[in-house]
């Protein structure tokens, strides 16, 4: 096959199929160049290592970036089709993770070896990045929402992804804020500490669902599980960010700040982030457990289920801030044995990106990926089910008297049973109503209905004398 050709088959069969989840790679390889940079127990070269580590991020990152033009200039596939797209869409904001990790490179690798320009390019992109992802974050659950496209049992950890690039922003903010003059620190410290809020506040919201969702239907297919780690992230980078700000609160804060004048009020922020950031320390190292529990059981169950795909840089990202939380947690508690334990996570970070870095290539390689029906970009049919709630349908109606004893919270995952679809279709048709729903059925959930009561079978003017 010649040169040409191979480009040919490349434009033609794997280029339509290479989605926004390639950003996984650079916010992951992004994520471990930060980590080298404030790892302790150091040893000669390994400041060198993060800076490689940091220019390759991004040159992926811009070569990821230009295949992404590349592929909406000459492939019939638009923005507007990934925007809609219910799995996709899911994976645009590793953009701005990968963005993200950017910045607080610059932090840590460029403004010592700069002048003023990066301190000022800085500031000029921290507010770039807030008022951007805020946006992002607003529109794309909207248009989630919008869609109704995502039963509950198809949930996954990716749904807390569009909020994370707006959290991140209180984790850039607590890495920036100590390079700015310090009339502008406080303000960016201030919208740092809102995202972070609220970004985290959103996550919360979705791990309610996802409990739910593990224990209705039970944990992910195998090859997913390693996404399970995304949960991991959002406490562990509120923690760095709490942390991170606490500890640089006596720099930013404003004179005679909440117009205390006898406390110190930087000193109250730390022992409130301290405070804080155990408490979610601990909920992310929970998360890691059980995500790793569940890992073992899928490989000593059904280790030929476990194949590669870009999910699996889960492994690495949301590590990061954890690894990094427990770095920060170490110098706030004196704690060499906390020191310690972040070194050897270090460690094992540095192997999982190895690991998933050769099993990324060899499935490119065989063409695990960027194929038709493998990739994020592929054909999703989701299963609906016939609700008996007829708010929950096109039309609304009241439900008869003879169907009032079955339940009537039907969801998803739930069905009826042959019988009783066809009264309810039957009550429709009598009415002469429309409600084509399109629906089907795939979790086998009988409903079981109940007998009357004795004041159901009893004659009204009985039932009224008794009352």
């Amino acid at each position: 096959m010649t040169f040409r050709s191979a480009v040919q088959v490349f434009k033609e069969e794997r280029l339509p199929h290479f989605t926004w989840a390639w950003y996984t790679l650079p916010m992951s390889t992004g994520g471990l160049s930060l980590l080298l940079s404030v790892t302790p127990n150091r040893f000669p070269g390994l400041t060198t290592i993060g800076v490689v580590l940091y220019i390759c991020n991004i040159v992926i990152f811009l070569s990821i970036s230009s295949i992404m033009i590349w592929r909406y200039s000459s492939c019939n596939v638009t923005f507007k089709d990934t925007l809609m797209h219910p799995l996709e869409s899911l994976f645009i904001p590793t953009f701005f993770l990968a963005t993200a990790t950017i910045i607080n490179c610059m932090c840590a690798y460029a403004v010592p070896k700069t002048g003023e320009w990066m301190v000022v390019l800085l500031r000029v992109i921290f507010w770039i990045y807030t008022a951007t992802t805020f946006c992002q974050s607003v529109i794309q659950y909207f248009i989630l929402f919008n869609n109704r496209q995502h039963p509950i049992q198809n949930m996954t950890t990716a749904w807390v992804l569009p909020a994370f690039p707006c959290m991140l922003v209180g984790t850039v903010a607590s890495a920036v804020v100590k390079t700015q003059p310090r009339q502008h620190a406080f303000n960016m410290a201030l919208a740092g500490t809102t995202c972070q809020g609220l970004g985290f506040l959103i996550s919360c919201f979705m791990y309610s669902i996802l409990i739910r969702r593990l224990m209705q239907f039970g944990l992910p297919e195998i090859k997913a599980r390693p996404g399970m780690f995304i949960t991991v992230g959002p406490p562990s980078f509120t923690c760095l960010a709490l942390l991170g700000l606490a500890q640089d609160a006596s720099y930013f804060l404003p004179e005679k700040f909440l117009t205390l004048k006898t406390t110190d009020v930087s000193e109250i922020l730390l022992i409130m982030g301290t405070t804080g950031s155990v408490l979610l320390w601990s909920v992310s190292a929970w998360f890691w457990a059980l995500t790793m529990v569940s890992i073992l059981a899928g490989l000593i169950q059904e280790p030929q289920e476990m194949r590669f795909i870009l999910g699996w840089w889960a492994f690495v990202f949301p590590n990061v801030g954890f690894t990094i939380a427990t770095i920060e947690l170490s110098k706030v508690f004196d704690s060499s044995a906390l020191g310690w334990l972040a070194s050897g996570m270090t460690i094992l970070i540095f192997a999982a990106w190895l690991f998933v870095l050769t099993f990324n290539i060899e499935a490119v390689v065989k063409g695990r990926i960027m194929g038709k029906g493998l990739d994020e970009d592929r054909e999703i049919r989701f299963d609906s089910h016939l609700e008996a709630r007829v708010e929950d349908l096109e039309c609304k109606v009241e439900l008869p008297r003879h169907l009032s004893g079955f339940s009537k919270d039907y969801r998803m995952g739930e069905k009826f049973d042959e019988e009783e679809e066809e009264r309810i279709r039957e009550f429709h048709r009598g009415r002469g109503m429309s409600c084509a729903s399109g629906m089907t059925t795939v979790a086998p959930t009988p409903m079981i209905s109940r007998k009357p009561s004795d004041d159901e079978n009893m004659p009204s003017s009985t039932l009224g004398a008794r009352r």
